[in-house]
């Protein structure tokens, strides 16, 4: 005869965290419940290739419909700076305000939170335009994200092919700014841009939202980052950095108009540098 175990008494039953419940609600769900869909179910490292090839098909399923192309950032950026790249070729650096869900490049940053299941600000924004798919997507990765790591996903229903999910640091008393785990955001980012061979990405201003990362700071720390990594970039040629305060863009401005960067071009700046120069 089979023995049955008995039931564990309740306070030895294994604990499930908040996290693993959100995750299953989504990993449980088959994929025609999130849309019917097909194209969607493109392997990962083919989706980029696919939209390409695809991109008016692709258009006609954006969420958003004020899509911002390459080639109009390049016309209303506030500041533009080339550097030089690991190829005796160019990096662009651009200083763009505006929705970094509106645009139409290889791939767009997610400041995003440890779960990456989604939170507010850009998280949110991003999330919303790219439909329920991201989420979903998002939550087979097991353990979502650390601090300065990366993650890529489909970009789905947004403009942007690719989405680069990073968690930023959370300044604690707004006395510890983490200057390394912040860089590290971006360096994972930029690496991922280089494995794919993609040739354009934008970030938004990550952690300094909530997560209390002072804008000054984080202008000049990422400012700093792009100068050091610019010199290992071989397939990155854009690097758009989205600003969406009017403090962001202050001080984004006033330190990217007074960073010297070693054998850099200038570019033509807009009126709103006078402004700041005053």
């Amino acid at each position: 005869m089979t023995s049955i175990s008995p039931k564990p008494p309740k306070h030895q039953t294994s604990h499930v965290s908040y996290y693993e419940i959100e995750r299953r609600k989504f990993t449980n769900q088959p994929f025609h419940s999130f849309s019917d869909r097909h194209d969607f179910e493109y392997p990962l490292e083919e989706w980029g290739n696919y939209c390409q090839e695809n991109r008016e098909l692709r258009r006609s399923h954006y969420i958003t419909k004020q899509v911002q192309t390459l080639d109009e950032v390049k016309k209303s950026a506030l500041f533009h700076k080339t550097v030089p790249n690991a190829d005796k070729g160019t990096v662009d650096i651009y200083l763009w305000k505006g929705q970094i869900e509106n645009l139409e490049i290889d791939a767009i940053v997610n400041a995003a939170n440890e779960t990456l299941l989604g939170g507010g600000g850009v998280d949110h924004a991003i999330h919303s335009a790219a439909g329920p798919l991201l989420v979903k997507e998002c939550a087979h990765i097991i353990g979502g994200c650390d601090v300065g790591n990366a993650k890529k996903t489909k970009g789905y229903c947004l403009p942007a092919n690719y989405v680069l999910h990073t968690v930023g640091p959370i300044l604690i008393n707004n006395l510890f700014p983490n200057e390394q785990a912040l860089k590290s955001c971006y360096r994972a980012c930029l690496k991922l841009c280089e494995e794919a061979k993609m040739s354009t990405v934008a970030f938004p201003c990550i952690s300094c939202g909530f997560y209390g990362y002072p804008v000054e700071l984080s202008a000049k720390h990422v400012l700093e980052l792009l100068q050091e990594e610019s010199g290992h970039l071989l397939y990155v040629k854009n690097v758009i950095l989205c600003l969406f305060s009017e403090e962001q863009q202050k001080h984004y401005s006033k330190v990217f108009s007074s960073l010297k960067i070693e054998n850099s071009i200038e570019k033509k700046e807009n009126e709103y540098d006078e402004s700041v120069k005053k």
